[in-house]
């Protein structure tokens, strides 16, 4: 079986391995001639530091992801590779935004580290990413 790869998804969350993970897509792109999206998921907090203002909430959240977004831009391995930029902060949790994204944009692989910032070491996937595994439509790759 051949697979046609040309659409990527390549959730971040400024954590090393996303940025190894991102690293890896960018490899896997240019194999394939393939586009990537780099995506940040955030859920508004119950308690969200801002209480008067969710829009300046969601602008730190912006800047913050456009940050790590630049730095992956700034790869060797980017040069070359169309990168498109997505934030989705309208999701219930972060798998779901995750999934959903994949699934609305007709991604043809999600490729994702095993752990996020929380580097939990006594779990072998952290739970966004086994349950990105578990309900994704498309193929997912987990990039130690």
């Amino acid at each position: 079986m051949i697979l046609n790869i040309k659409k990527i998804l390549v959730p971040v969350d400024g954590s090393k391995s996303s940025f190894e993970a991102a690293r890896y897509a960018l490899n896997v792109a240019k194999l394939n001639n393939a586009k990537i999206t780099l995506l940040y998921v955030s859920i508004i907090p119950q308690f969200p530091r801002y209480f008067e203002s969710l829009e300046r909430y969601e602008a730190e959240i912006r800047r913050e992801a456009s940050e790590w977004f630049n730095t992956i831009k700034r790869f060797e391995e980017a040069k070359d590779v169309e990168i498109e930029e997505v934030v989705n902060t309208t999701a219930l949790s972060i798998v779901e935004g995750i999934v959903q994204v994949a699934e609305e944009g007709k991604y043809d692989l999600i490729i994702i580290s095993p752990r996020g910032k929380s580097m939990i070491k006594r779990l072998l996937l952290g739970s966004v990413t086994s349950g990105v595994v578990t309900y994704a439509t498309c193929p997912v790759l987990v990039v130690r």
